[in-house]
């Protein structure tokens, strides 16, 4: 990949524009301010009020379930960090690049490189090697309740960080980023390494302990839910080309598509990458015919997961055995 391609986003193949249509197309791609500005400030405004009710549970037996409700809000910061990676929340490449930048460090996700290898996921979707946000582990069952204590995540994270901070990029971002981006990756290093600096100073000059109870903990304690939701949208399809198989699609209830800025729509977005989040509900009602993986619900995917894992588990054993 070379410096001229690889910021490109991906887009529709053939068979897609021959489903939809290409007017069809042109109106769905169409972006706004508006939607994105509203489902920001709502998202904020939950994130708050969840605060609000951890402040008010501290000391009382409460704070456990409210450290966690606060985490989910946290924690799905990342659709709306996802979407800025396409640049379709806002029409104003100045917001996507703003609101990114904003949430990176929140949730430690370094938006450059964040942005480069989601790139070349819509581009390999589920091909071993070529994908870095594939989730093989995932497929055997040690490896999906592994991957959903969210451990490995929060390696991936750290080691991340630390790498590119001394300005040490693996083989798998190499390929993915252009050789003119390293300093930009590495200076983004650089800006995160001294928020968190400045955030763990200031806990210990002022002896206070906000950043813990109200952003690192619950992050901890909700992130695996996000990683199960993560893992939700390709573990256990088809490893196969074509998109509308090996994504899947989870029709789930209007809070949870809320929440995830419509993310659950997932092989809409695989299908045209450039349809803003709130669209993606008018291209499934074109494409649903056409999904060759749809679950009713989170929870029956989650069992469809596990069967798949077991199944693989003992797949692997008696070749093992054998």
């Amino acid at each position: 990949m070379n410096a001229q391609t690889d910021t490109r986003d991906v887009h529709e193949s053939e068979q897609i524009r021959a489903l939809v249509g290409r007017t069809r197309i042109r109106e769905l791609t169409i972006r706004s301010n508006v939607p994105g500005l509203a489902f920001m400030a709502a998202h904020f405004a939950l994130i708050f009020s969840t605060g609000y009710l951890l402040s008010l549970s501290l000391g009382s037996w409460w704070v456990m379930p409210a450290t966690f409700i606060h985490g989910i809000g946290v924690v799905h910061l990342f659709a709306p960090f996802h979407e800025t990676a396409h640049n379709t929340p806002f029409r104003s490449m100045w917001l996507n690049r703003t609101v990114g930048l904003i949430i990176g460090p929140v949730l430690g996700l370094l938006p450059h490189v964040f942005r480069y290898q989601h790139a070349e996921h819509h581009t390999h979707t589920q091909v071993i090697g070529r994908d870095p946000q594939a989730i093989p582990m995932a497929e055997t069952i040690d490896g999906f309740l592994y991957y959903a204590s969210s451990i490995p995540y929060f390696q991936y994270i750290l080691t991340t960080l630390f790498r590119h901070l001394i300005g040490n990029f693996n083989a798998e971002e190499r390929r993915a980023v252009p050789e003119s981006a390293f300093r930009t990756l590495r200076q983004e290093a650089c800006i995160f390494g001294a928020i968190y600096l400045i955030l763990l100073l200031g806990s210990i000059w002022f002896q206070s302990w906000v950043v813990l109870i109200y952003w690192l903990i619950p992050r901890i304690v909700a992130e695996p839910v996000e990683r199960i939701i993560r893992m939700s949208e390709h573990v256990g399809c088809p490893r196969v080309g074509d998109i509308l198989f090996n994504t899947r699609t989870i029709l789930t209830f209007a809070p949870m598509r809320w929440l995830s800025w419509n993310m659950a729509y997932h092989a809409e977005h695989h299908a045209i990458p450039l349809v803003p989040f709130h669209k993606l509900g008018k291209l499934h009602e074109v494409l649903h015919p056409h999904l060759g993986e749809m679950r009713e619900s989170y929870i029956k995917t989650v069992q469809h997961m596990v069967r798949n894992g077991i199944e693989n588990s003992s797949k692997a054993r008696n070749t093992t055995a054998t």
